[in-house]
């Protein structure tokens, strides 16, 4: 399989902001008839940018404000940017089960992986003070599994991330409605359906989220309400954010 991923992000006056950009490469490996086994490689690179003009100093309050027009800030390097290259791999394994119906194929799926990012080690320049990235290791559970007899499934997910000396530890769950059904046989129909679920990052936030998704396609939105003591600088608000993805899953060994 091949994937391209991309990510920017910018906070801040300072507009700090982080560009990503990888390609990745995996296989999947059969390994009984309700089980396979995948592994794949990151090949990409970032880009880290900030400016100093838009931030105020000391030596600029005249008082009573902040006089950016007659009061230069003195700094020498208003902007700094540097990119570096970044590898990564992988790997994840999966069984499923479920029954078989004349209306759709039931799906029981439970998956299990593993990540490591920054295998090379890239090293951050800030300015005048450098600093060499810690591998970071990347684990995961999640879940599909039909209610039988009804339009519901219920997806369970947790997440551990550790890097150097940070911790970070996610669990949530979801509830998928499935809307119309996909034609097995004749693919005049693609299946549809709206998740809507809730995510917590321990001692942080509370991620809410909604998708619709229609065969390959899906679309959504997710907000983080902040719980942790960031909350008095951003008023609980954390980011709001939007996704779309799309599988492209025909003449695949495994459509699961």
């Amino acid at each position: 399989g091949f994937g391209l991923n991309f990510f920017s992000d910018k906070a801040g006056a300072s507009k700090f902001g982080t560009t990503n950009i990888n390609i990745c490469l995996g296989g999947v490996i059969p390994v009984t008839r309700t089980s396979k086994f995948s592994i794949g490689i990151n090949l990409g690179g970032g880009q880290h940018k900030a400016s100093l003009d838009g931030l105020t100093w000391g030596n600029q309050y005249n008082g009573q404000d902040f006089d950016t027009q007659n009061f230069p800030s003195n700094e020498t390097n208003p902007t700094n940017s540097f990119m570096y290259a970044d590898l990564g791999a992988g790997a994840y394994y999966e069984y499923f089960s479920g029954r078989e119906t004349m209306e759709r194929n039931e799906q029981k799926r439970l998956g299990l992986g593993y990540g490591i990012y920054h295998l090379n080690r890239p090293t951050e320049k800030y300015f005048s003070v450098s600093n060499q990235l810690y591998m970071k290791h990347a684990f995961s559970m999640n879940g599909f599994f039909d209610v039988t007899g009804t339009h519901f499934s219920v997806l369970p997910n947790i997440a551990v991330f550790l890097q150097g000396k940070s911790r970070e530890f996610n669990i949530g769950a979801a509830v998928r409605y499935r809307i119309r059904n996909g034609t097995k046989v004749t693919g005049f129909y693609t299946e549809s359906g709206i998740t809507l679920g809730v995510n917590y990052r321990f001692n942080d936030s509370f991620c809410p989220t909604i998708s619709y998704q229609i065969g390959s396609l899906s679309i959504g939105f997710a907000y983080d309400y902040c719980t942790s003591s960031y909350s008095a600088a951003n008023k609980h608000f954390g980011a709001v954010e939007a996704f779309l993805k799309f599988n492209v899953l025909r003449g695949a060994v495994w459509g699961g």
